[in-house]
């Protein structure tokens, strides 16, 4: 009896042994991919030189490490083994806090106000937008400054304990909000909407293993975003409209962005999520105007649900004034145009709404550069 049993041992280690081995030769097993931006390491080519450095051999074993068989199925094991039992997560950006939310200091910095740029310069900045924003209204056209939502304003109770006991200074956001209001820039602050609807709102507005505005909550933004445009530019414009909504406990498209990431086996919690099914009723009179938006990824979820084909009878998201998505890209894509490659300036003239659309943390870089070189094309120095 005791000899099966060291027989089946052995046989069994050597399974364990040999298996990632031929799954990386044969891949006979069908493994997930680990969500997440990195590169495997390549198979390095031979040299003498390399290899009396030790520089072949380093490369060589991490190319092992990497593209071993299994690994994927390993790194899982292992992560939610250290968070079942030491609650520690395995991820570059993304923080533990109170009821299993997760966080990115990024948007906690920006809540407490450590990036704060100071009063003065916002006013200088939101003096050079207003200035911009007269402009475009005497050529007919509509300037916005929108304000997405930011998990650290909406779920302060749920911030990592180190962080709650901090004092918080005067942040950007709230800035930006007063002078914005007191000098009459276009403005929707989605991120004091969201705070008010929180108690009230039946559907999960921002998830707490997400980092972006939920599914429905972009939703809830894009139709006020519209009728917004109808009362500034007394047009009426094509609706968005929900009867059905779906719930699941499986996200979508980003509502688990940074729970994704850790690479768990099971999810780090369970939400009921709202995904509503988007109708667009018909409407003869309704305008569709041409969009330009500049902002950050809050944008996605925009395009993810549909509502720029249908709303828009053209639109472009010039991604962090950067990269250009449209109907003919992935948002996102890195292959993307540019912004320097076109004449920017010419298709502001041929639009007819420009929104501005950022979240807090990315506030001290608002418009990435758009500002100041519309201001200057409008305002050139002598």
């Amino acid at each position: 009896m005791k000899e099966n049993m060291k027989k089946g041992l052995f046989v069994l280690m050597l399974l364990v042994l040999i298996a990632p081995i031929a799954e990386q030769c044969t891949n006979f097993i069908h493994t997930l991919k680990l969500p997440g931006s990195f590169v495997i390491a390549s198979e390095p080519e031979f040299s003498f030189e390399d290899w009396w450095e030790g520089k072949f051999q380093k490369d060589k074993s991490k190319s092992l490490n990497d593209q071993v068989g299994f690994r994927p199925d390993f790194i899982r094991i292992n992560n939610q083994i250290d968070y079942t039992l030491f609650n520690k997560i395995h991820t570059s950006y993304g923080i533990l806090g109170k009821n299993k939310t997760l966080w990115d200091d990024a948007y906690i910095d920006a809540y407490m106000g450590y990036v704060f740029l100071g009063h003065d310069s916002i006013l200088r900045k939101a003096y050079k937008l207003k200035k911009i924003q007269d402009t475009l209204q005497k050529l007919g056209k509509t300037l916005v400054l929108v304000h997405a939502p930011n998990k650290a304003f909406f779920y302060p109770e749920y911030l990592p304990e180190k962080r709650t006991n901090k004092k918080r200074y005067p942040n950007n956001l709230e800035t930006y909000t007063k002078i914005a209001d007191s000098i009459g820039i276009n403005q929707i602050d989605f991120n004091a909407w969201f705070m008010k609807l929180k108690k009230t709102s039946k559907e999960i507005l921002y998830t707490r293993q997400g980092i972006h505005w939920s599914i429905f909550g972009a939703a809830l933004g894009a139709d006020s975003l519209i009728k917004y445009f109808e009362h500034i530019r007394d047009e009426p414009m094509q609706h968005i409209a929900w009867h059905t909504i779906d719930h699941s406990t499986t996200p979508r498209y980003g509502d688990d962005d940074l729970g994704a990431g850790l690479n768990l086996i099971s999810p780090i919690c369970v939400e009921n999520m709202a995904y509503p099914q988007i109708i667009y009723p018909k409407s003869d009179s309704a305008h569709k105007p041409k969009i330009i938006f500049i902002g950050d990824s809050f944008l996605g979820q925009f395009v993810y649900l549909g509502i720029m084909n249908n709303i828009y009878r053209e639109w472009n998201i010039w991604y962090y004034f950067k990269s250009i998505c449209n109907n003919q890209n992935t948002f996102g894509d890195n292959n993307a145009k540019k912004i320097k490659e076109i004449n920017w300036k010419v298709e502001i003239l041929k639009s007819d709404c420009i929104v501005l659309l950022y979240t807090a943390f990315n506030l001290p870089h608002l418009g990435d550069g758009f500002i100041e070189q519309s201001y200057d094309y409008f305002y050139p120095q002598k």
